[in-house]
């Protein structure tokens, strides 16, 4: 993945936790008249796009370099030596409408999968795209791009 990527996606994350606050304050706020017990709908969505990208494991990190030479690091969840494993993206919290979305992104022989994980208090949803991919033992390239969205 591209930094741009890779950046992207701890964005989207911060966006998506955005959106969903605004829609549901405006859920709560106007438009028809709701039931006391009904609560907004809310959206988790995943999403994955075609890149390549340089990776150093050290442990539990996995620092991630474009083409440009910018990079991030993301943790290990669980263990493992290599590139592959479950990667932690990043995790957002709204304590207003007390929503938690996770993103992760797993790794396997051929495939690279993004997983977001939306919780919302008894609610919750988890939205999972994958991709086929090229992994050598130095880089990554995703061949496919995928969305996908749920209400929750």
């Amino acid at each position: 993945m591209r930094m741009e990527h890779i950046a992207t996606m701890r964005r989207m994350f911060q966006f998506w936790l955005a959106v969903l606050s605004l829609a549901a304050l405006l859920a709560s706020c106007g438009g028809e008249e709701e039931e006391e017990n009904e609560k907004p709908k809310l959206t988790c969505k995943a999403s994955i796009a075609p890149t390549r990208w340089d990776y150093i494991v050290d442990g539990n990190k996995l620092t991630i370099t474009d083409n440009a030479n910018n990079s991030v690091t993301i943790y290990r969840m669980g263990d493992g030596g290599d590139i592959y494993g479950i990667w932690l993206l990043g995790q957002d919290t709204n304590t207003h409408l007390n929503l938690t979305i996770t993103g992760k992104m797993k790794v396997a022989e051929g495939k690279v999968y993004i997983i977001s994980q939306c919780a919302s208090g008894s609610r919750s949803a988890t939205v999972q795209v994958v991709s086929n991919a090229e992994i050598t033992d130095s880089t990554v390239t995703i061949l496919e791009a995928k969305s996908k969205s749920v209400e929750f």
